[in-house]
């Protein structure tokens, strides 16, 4: 996979990512009034990873292609931590 469509990718999955954040932050709204705010700060620490991994990638998009290279392996980690979070967050709202 190249550079470019490394970028790509991950731009999407980021979009579907941020998606899925608003519909639970809605649903926290409704949570709140439950006792649950809990989530609301799981959420939060999630919005927070998923604005560094846009920020990683944005710097991975300007970068030439020894650096983006270098890159890519701290991005990869950010991602999984992303997707652990947005696991985890997953399994809360449906278990509450």
């Amino acid at each position: 996979m190249n550079q470019e469509e490394f970028v790509e990718n991950a731009k999407k999955q980021l979009e579907t990512w941020q998606a899925e954040v608003k519909k639970m932050q809605a649903e926290i709204e409704k949570l709140q009034a439950k006792g649950q705010e809990h989530l609301k700060a799981q959420l939060d620490q999630i919005e927070e990873q998923r604005k560094a991994a846009q920020s990683q990638l944005e710097q991975i998009g300007q970068a030439n292609m020894e650096a983006w290279q270098e890159m890519q392996s701290g991005f990869q980690e950010a991602w999984k931590a992303m997707e652990k979070g947005m696991s985890e967050a997953r399994k809360k709202y449906s278990d509450d």
